[in-house]
């Protein structure tokens, strides 16, 4: 798909356990989708093996995973004193060292989590260069997202120049987080990689991840943002109400086409 002058791809996030994973691949597949980002890690009360197993089926279904998002909800140990933060990046490494192993060229990272994270710190900081190395050393390409409090995204940003620290523009966060429209986006676009696409109506800390339709987001003025570094745009729409393959199928469609019009 060429958009801006540049080949990016569409991916759908596998984030919910709805159906089960052959239905949901098989769908996937069958819409057109060729890309999906799952979960990796054992967030969203995922076994240890989901993902593999997420992985294996996947490959079978002949549907590519090039990007995964890495666990979140221990990610304040980063910013804290003492063993857990330490034990947190040996953690990440792991899973890095698991993407480069399958050949996943992209692991989203969220580099702290909740509303008022602890500040970042030069302790923080050191952590956060390891996690960097590791992915210089496996060719694998760390992506950063913008959440409610970006302290600590921007000190990494600022901080760390590497090829392998990138940024994951998330466009629901900027309009019910930060209420920053697109400020952020243009700050940063040139460490753009991906964009996670979803919609909600911008109340304080609301993200309701609905479809891209449901809210009051402005994709046209986004898409008009001119962006030649974004390789992948991901569907994060949360689908909710669905019990069957065919409410899933329109659910996937649905929102893939309306990606499509806006980057035809």
């Amino acid at each position: 798909m060429l958009y801006n002058g540049f080949m990016s791809k569409i991916v759908f996030c596998d984030n919910s356990g709805v159906l089960d994973i052959p239905t949901r691949l098989a769908i996937y597949k069958k819409v057109g989708i060729e890309n999906i980002q799952p979960l990796w890690g054992i967030d969203c009360k995922q076994s240890e093996n989901y993902r593999f197993d997420l992985f294996e089926n996947a490959t079978k279904f002949g549907l590519k995973i090039e990007i995964a998002h890495l666990d979140k909800e221990r990610n304040n140990w980063m910013l804290k004193d003492g063993n857990e933060g330490d034990e947190y990046v040996k953690l990440v490494q792991k899973y890095i060292k698991e993407l480069a192993q399958r050949h996943i060229k992209v692991a989203i990272f969220h580099p702290s989590y909740d509303r008022t994270p602890p500040p970042p710190s030069e302790l923080s900081l050191k952590r956060m260069r390891e996690i960097v190395k590791c992915c210089e050393e496996n060719n694998v390409t760390i992506a950063i997202e913008n959440l409610d409090s970006n302290s600590a995204f921007e000190m990494y940003l600022d901080k760390i120049k590497s090829k392998n620290l990138k940024v994951l523009f998330d466009i629901g966060h900027s309009n019910c987080f930060t209420h920053d429209t697109f400020e952020l986006f243009e700050k940063h676009k040139n460490r753009i990689i991906a964009t996670h696409l979803h919609n909600n109506w911008g109340k304080d800390w609301v993200d309701e991840h609905n479809d891209l339709n449901n809210g009051n987001i402005d994709f046209k003025r986004f898409f008009a943002i001119p962006n030649k570094k974004i390789e992948y745009y991901l569907i994060e729409a949360t689908p909710r109400n669905i019990k069957t393959p065919e409410d899933f199928e329109r659910f996937v469609r649905h929102n893939l086409e309306i990606l499509q019009g806006f980057i035809s």
